[in-house]
């Protein structure tokens, strides 16, 4: 058995600290220290305690405490509730729903709390900190949902993508009406198309005709001066059999790309015509970068 154990905070959980907040706690009060949070078993400086000090207890407990519905929503059994150094609702209370911008974790609801109401009700209090450490390899795809992680928490410089399905008439309307794929990124930024991977889903009418009428991937503003890639129509969206291209952009050492620009699907050629029955479809997925233009 250890022999270094100083106090069995299990068997007796209280401690005199100087509590982070409320900045003079009285007996029964909420408290923060630090991360922890617990509930003061004395008024601050009494009960022997030093100047400033207060005896705290930051057990598993249960306690009578007044918390308030900040969400809106209601409180019911086995919400968390948090610590705030600012108080909300009916008497400025400490406690609440509210996991934003929360200063500390303080337990469970027992009871619940009615929407926008402030009640006192039991509280089970959990003697954790508000931060956690997570080992490495703790987050895996097991924790993370399908497409979670999205371009607002990633380096804007690695690979996106943009998918868009084309109906028939967006299709044909492409030269008149260029659909975008990617929306402007913003001052100071450019897409860069990496490669573009095309599926041309025949519906079993008829197929689309074309001659010259190549597909064109081009920034939004006046497209036919900021073509980045032509792609060959022919033997693509005129057969009577669903066609795919995976196509890659090599892009030459002159290559400027368009500050704040989104970027389209369009046709610099006539509109590509034919599929009378209008149940072909083109599914665009467009990869691409943002860089940044000024650094």
């Amino acid at each position: 058995m250890a022999t270094n154990l100083v106090r069995d905070l299990h068997e007796w959980p209280t401690l005199p600290v100087a509590c982070s907040h409320p900045t003079t706690p009285a007996s029964g009060d909420p408290v923060r220290v630090g991360s922890l949070t617990g509930v003061a078993l004395t008024d601050e400086s009494d009960g022997g305690n030093a100047t400033g000090y207060t005896t705290v207890d930051f057990g598993f407990r249960v306690w009578d405490l007044t918390v308030d519905d900040n969400e809106g929503t209601g409180i019911a059994v086995w919400d968390p509730i948090y610590y705030h150094d600012t108080g909300t609702g009916t008497g400025s209370v400490n406690l609440n729903n509210s996991a934003t911008s929360n200063d500390g974790f303080f337990g469970v609801a027992l009871e619940t709390v009615s929407a926008n109401a402030t009640t006192l009700i039991n509280v089970l209090h959990l003697p954790y900190a508000l931060a956690i450490a997570l080992a490495n390899g703790a987050v895996d795809t097991a924790q993370l949902a399908a497409e979670a992680v999205t371009t607002a928490k990633i380096d804007p410089t690695v690979i996106n993508f943009a998918e868009v399905t084309l109906t028939s008439a967006q299709v044909k309307a492409l030269k008149a009406t260029p659909i975008s794929l990617v929306a402007a990124p913003g001052a100071n930024l450019a897409i860069v198309p990496v490669a573009i991977n095309l599926v041309v889903n025949y519906g079993g009418t008829n197929a689309f005709t074309e001659s010259a009428d190549d597909l064109s991937i081009c920034y939004a503003t006046t497209p036919g001066s900021n073509e980045i890639k032509e792609i060959e129509s022919t033997g693509l969206v005129d057969q009577t059999n669903d066609e795919w291209r995976y196509i890659t952009f090599e892009h030459a050492e002159t290559f400027i790309p368009v500050e704040n620009d989104a970027v389209v699907i369009t046709n610099l050629d006539d509109e590509i015509a034919g599929n009378a029955g209008g149940d072909n479809t083109i599914a665009v997925r467009l990869y691409y970068r943002v860089v940044p233009t000024d650094v």
